[in-house]
């Protein structure tokens, strides 16, 4: 039976690391990202990419259904898309604050909305959770993307709540620092064999989908790696 799974940020480090991961589970993959980037990259005969701004509510809705019904029930959804900020509580702008919500939260949201009534039944949504999120002291220095990040776990245990009749659940993986190049730019003192590398979260995110990972639920996940 065929298997699809849509993925926000699909075009990203870790996105692009998921993607081949669900590939090899022999799933269909619908790639989501920013217009501009999917517009100038390459499919495959399993792999479609479509441009959309997951921060607008209503054209979300539209372009998910749209795609949701040309490719039949969604065994997966997994919530990559998102972003990053620097700065501690009493120096981060309100602004700031809600361009975080925005892109790591409400993204989320909207896909999740969206998606909801195309989901197969025992279909998965995975999120990306953050350690800053769960440990204050890890978030001191990102305030506005911890804060962030806190709503994606409520908002997976309000998705296992209501998803419960349909037979649907969430999952929320919890990193630490991947191992990227843009990280690996930003830090580079840092010994990189104590991170997570993209590639072991995307083979986690697709085993939590496919046929083995069925019978795992209501699951987060930390992938600390050493770090």
């Amino acid at each position: 039976m065929s298997k699809t799974a849509i993925i926000t940020g699909a075009l990203g480090n870790l996105g692009m690391a998921t993607t081949e991961a669900f590939v090899a589970h022999d799933f269909h993959v619908i790639g989501l990202d920013k217009l501009d980037r999917a517009a100038e990259a390459e499919g495959s005969p399993r792999v479609r990419y479509e441009g959309i701004d997951l921060s607008d509510a209503e054209a979300t809705h539209a372009q998910l259904q749209a795609l949701a019904k040309d490719a039949g029930p969604i065994q997966a959804a997994v919530m990559i898309a998102g972003g990053f900020g620097m700065g501690s509580v009493v120096d981060t702008p309100i602004a700031e604050v809600r361009q975080m919500m925005a892109l790591n939260f409400e993204t989320a949201y909207n896909a999740t909305q969206a998606l909801w009534p195309y989901m197969a039944n025992g279909g998965r949504f995975v999120y990306i959770g953050a350690k800053p999120a769960l440990e204050p002291a890890a978030g001191q220095g990102m305030a506005a993307y911890a804060l962030s990040k806190s709503l994606v776990f409520r908002l997976a245990e309000m998705v296992n709540e209501a998803g419960k009749e349909a037979g649907l659940s969430a999952s929320v993986i919890v990193p630490s620092i991947i191992d990227t190049p843009p990280n690996r730019e930003a830090m580079p003192q840092a010994n990189f064999e104590d991170w997570v590398r993209p590639e072991e979260i995307g083979e986690m995110i697709a085993y939590l989908c496919d046929e083995g990972g069925r019978a795992v639920r209501n699951t987060t996940l930390k992938m600390y790696g050493n770090s």
